[in-house]
């Protein structure tokens, strides 16, 4: 066979691989979004794979010119890969650890995909003739915004790299100050978030041949590692943080930290303390002073209530004090919702309020109002 009938054999082949992976991808991402019950991890999954694989379609109709046609496509996936980084970013930090938290300071990922969009606006809103004569757009004549979308064309991979970099930072400096302990979890984590960091290495690598089928195969290498890192976390979620109740207790009975104690007895006590002596009152009330009353470390304390109970120290001394606070807010119709707050032993109206709405589904006022206060157990 001639080398270039050869050659367009191999991309006919790898058009339908990429088309078929995207679609794939897609699939799996929609089924993350109806699971039963869902965390902020599915809802990150079902947001990767769909800016993945309609990025990749996209850029798939586009090689095959077929934005004549449909010019609405053009460039869709450049805000799209550039959203990939923070979601990255979001789903790596999520499985290693439990305890994060979303805050302010990190909408600053999401501020390259603003101004990208933004920046591409008045191209997205052209007509149809217009958007098409400026194809390649990254080789556009426009004197305004022609630097300006170069420089987002080549700097795409760039930030998806950054963000997963910060990541890997991130990871290292949590383990250094010991928020959270090198397991075999992270390590799967961090050794599938660096197969995507070479991944996109390999496709920029890739981007110095002129060979399009090379390009091509360097996309359907990052869509390949989305399966294996998709179903290894549904066959076995303890490796990346996210444990069955069968996975928990199986680890729970090979620890050895509790190991000679009577745990249900301890547990026994946890509750004697928490109900009479209402030690969840105290808003300064830490793991260790916890741990103390009981006679045992902090360390076996958390342990205890993660395998024992499902649930880390915040998550249950906050459940006595929200009880707590249903029952008096139905009850004491004249003290205020803060006093009852701080006396049930949050130290600030916003935590509280968020608690509470977690554990209700209705805020502090919405439930007083409703006369459903008291206890539920």
């Amino acid at each position: 066979m001639p080398p270039l009938q050869q050659e367009i054999s191999t991309i006919v082949i790898l058009n339908w691989l990429l088309a078929a992976g995207a679609c794939s991808v897609a699939i799996l991402g929609l089924g993350e979004f109806f699971v039963a019950k869902k965390k902020p991890i599915n809802y990150v999954i079902t947001a990767i794979c769909l800016c993945f694989s309609v990025a990749v379609l996209d850029y798939l109709l586009q090689s095959l010119g077929l934005y004549r046609e449909w010019p609405w496509i053009l460039y869709l996936y450049y805000p799209l890969e550039l959203l990939s980084g923070p979601l990255l970013f979001f789903l790596f930090t999520l499985l290693v650890d439990r305890d994060f938290k979303f805050r302010s300071p990190y909408l600053l990922l999401f501020l390259p995909v603003a101004i990208a969009t933004g920046l591409m606006l008045p191209y997205f809103l052209r007509e149809p003739a217009a958007k098409i004569a400026q194809v390649p757009l990254n080789k556009t004549a426009d004197p305004l915004f022609g630097s300006l979308y170069r420089f987002i064309a080549h700097n795409l991979e760039s930030w998806v790299l950054g963000c997963i970099a910060l990541f890997f930072a991130r990871t290292g400096l949590a383990l250094r100050r010991h928020r959270i302990r090198l397991a075999p979890k992270i390590g799967s984590v961090i050794i599938f978030a660096l197969l995507f960091f070479g991944a996109i290495l390999f496709y920029l690598w890739v981007n110095f041949f002129p060979s399009e089928s090379a390009r091509k195969s360097s996309i359907l290498v990052s869509i390949l590692l989305v399966f294996p890192f998709y179903f290894f976390q549904r066959r076995y979620p303890g490796l990346f943080g996210v444990e069955g109740p069968e996975r928990a207790a199986e680890r729970y009975k090979d620890s050895t930290k509790l190991a000679g104690r009577d745990t249900a007895k301890i547990i026994e006590r946890l509750g004697g303390l928490m109900s009479e002596k209402r030690l969840y009152k105290n808003n300064e009330l830490s793991l260790n002073e916890l741990g103390v009353e009981l006679g045992i470390t902090a360390h076996q304390l958390s342990e205890l209530l993660n395998a024992r109970l499902g649930l880390n120290f915040n998550q249950y001394v906050n459940g006595f004090r929200i009880e707590e606070a249903k029952r008096r807010l139905g009850e004491e119709k004249g003290g205020t919702i803060l006093d009852i707050a701080f006396d049930c032993g949050f130290g600030s109206k916003s935590t509280f309020n968020t608690a509470f709405l977690k554990a209700t589904g209705k805020t502090p006022s919405e439930w007083r109002k409703e006369g459903d206060g008291g206890s539920e157990l």
